[in-house]
């Protein structure tokens, strides 16, 4: 059976054209999430170029590891979204990260044309994003927890943050911020 997009198709006939590697169901997929993918990345990259390489990235590694999904731990768009985390987070620890951001000449912080085009494309983006965002719940889902719940997992889970660095960000100790990610994402799990 070949994957043909007359009408929106359900999660599960998306998989598996996947599964079958059907170019149309890629294209489906890249159409209807990259917007998404990209506006998170973006929440954590400063570059457009860098958002964009790691975007593609993202993509490569969802079509290579489909058959790692699982939809009864959760729903397609949710383990997108936690592949794209880990692809933002992987990139700014990474050494080509780092060497970049240290060699970036002053040029490159004083230009507004690039400043403002860069803000309109992002915050474009972002809108999208939020919109996609709070299309599968995921704002909603959020304002169940307390403020302290919801600041280690902005930190944690939109910009790259680990354990130790939320602890020192937000002067909690190291110990309460792993027992509030660990509360708060039961929570999550228990509504979701």
């Amino acid at each position: 059976m070949e994957f043909r997009v007359l009408k929106k198709p359900t999660e599960n006939d998306l998989v598996a054209a996947l599964l079958r590697n059907e170019e149309a169901a890629y294209a489906y997929l890249y159409d209807h999430y990259s917007a998404m993918v990209y506006g998170i990345i973006c929440q954590s990259l400063k570059s457009e170029n860098q958002a964009e390489m790691v975007t593609q990235d993202v993509f490569v590694k969802i079509w290579k590891n489909i058959n790692a999904f699982d939809p009864q731990k959760g729903k397609l768009a949710t383990w997108i979204i936690q592949i794209t985390r880990n692809a933002a987070i992987d990139f700014l620890r990474s050494k080509q990260y780092k060497v970049n951001t240290q060699n970036q000449s002053i040029d490159s912080f004083v230009s507004s044309d690039r400043v403002d085009s860069n803000l309109h494309t992002i915050a474009a983006t972002t809108v999208t994003a939020q919109t996609n965002i709070d299309t599968i719940g995921i704002r909603d889902l959020l304002q169940a927890l307390n403020e302290d719940q919801r600041k280690i997992l902005d930190l944690m889970y939109f910009k790259g943050y680990t354990q130790a660095e939320v602890s020192e960000s937000l002067g909690m100790p190291l110990g309460t911020v792993k027992t509030k990610t660990r509360a708060a994402l039961q929570l999550l799990r228990g509504m979701i």
